[in-house]
This record gives C-alpha cells, structure tokens and sequence, in this order.
C-alpha cells in the first residue's frame, strides 16, 4: 500500500451552518500519511448519485492540471467544488489515488454520504429536484417581437 487516507470530511463553503443545498459550493477534503514514494502521484474524487452512477470525476491530473511533484510524508488534500449544479438527491464521494494514467494504487469508496437539499435556485417559487432534472444551470430567456426589420435579415 503507498498511501493512506484519514480525516475524509465535506464541508457547506456558502453556507458552513445549513447542509448542502444545490448550488452551494462544497469542500472535500482529506489526510494522507505516505507510506512508500509514487512517480506522478494523483488524486481523484469521484462523486457518484443514488443508483451508484459516476456523475463527476476530478482528478489533480490529468483532468484539473494540477501537477503533484512529490507527496508530503503526511499531508493534506482539498478540493473545492464552487456552486455544485446537482438537484435535491442522495450521493456519496469516493477517493482515489492513482499512478497519473498509469495505474490505480487506492480507491475507497463510499467514504462520505450525503444528501443535496433542494433550493429555489431559480427564484421561481420551485425547489429543484430530480423529477425537473439532475442539474441547474445558469440561464437567461429572451423574449421579442420579429418586426419586418428581422424579418429581411433572415
């Protein structure tokens, strides 16, 4: 085994008295004692939803580009995720530890569980859950008349 994991916490970074509601920003973060030295060492965060499906996975590299020379002997490991686009629901995180696209040296799963509260992310009187979809977006609509002007341009 090359690394170890302790201290695996997830933090509400908008609004660190309330549980996490969609569109709040999260902090993952987590302890590691090493326990023999890795060539290219990454780490990975793998949140999953309530039917186990992988609905998002950041790594230091290659997917973020966030290179790692050398691990410490004990350090310390944080990701913060800024305005989490999930709806109301039920979903875990798993971390891994990998050789950077070479090989897998630790993966534990289901290591934190945790519930989504809905929001009116929208302000529209509606608190978004599943049944409207798995994400929020931002967006904008645009509503206007087509006067004969528009009309030649197309």
């Amino acid at each position: 085994k090359s690394i170890k994991f302790s201290d695996i916490k997830l933090a509400n970074l908008s609004k660190p008295e309330l549980p996490i509601r969609t569109g709040d920003s999260l902090l993952v973060k987590f302890d590691y004692s090493k326990k023999k030295e890795v060539t290219s060492p990454a780490f990975v965060i793998f949140l999953r939803d309530m039917f186990g499906q992988e609905i998002l996975r950041l790594s230091t590299m290659p997917i973020s580009g966030y290179s790692i020379s050398s691990l410490f002997e004990k350090g310390a490991v944080e990701l913060e995720i800024n305005n989490i686009p999930l709806v109301a629901g039920q979903y875990s995180i798993d971390i891994g530890f990998a050789r950077e696209r070479t090989e897998w040296l630790a993966k534990l799963e289901g290591v934190i569980d945790f519930d989504i509260c809905p929001q009116d992310i929208y302000n529209s009187g509606l608190l978004m859950d599943r049944s409207r979809g798995l994400i929020v977006v931002n967006h904008r609509w645009k509503h206007r008349s087509i006067d004969e002007e528009d009309k030649q341009l197309r």
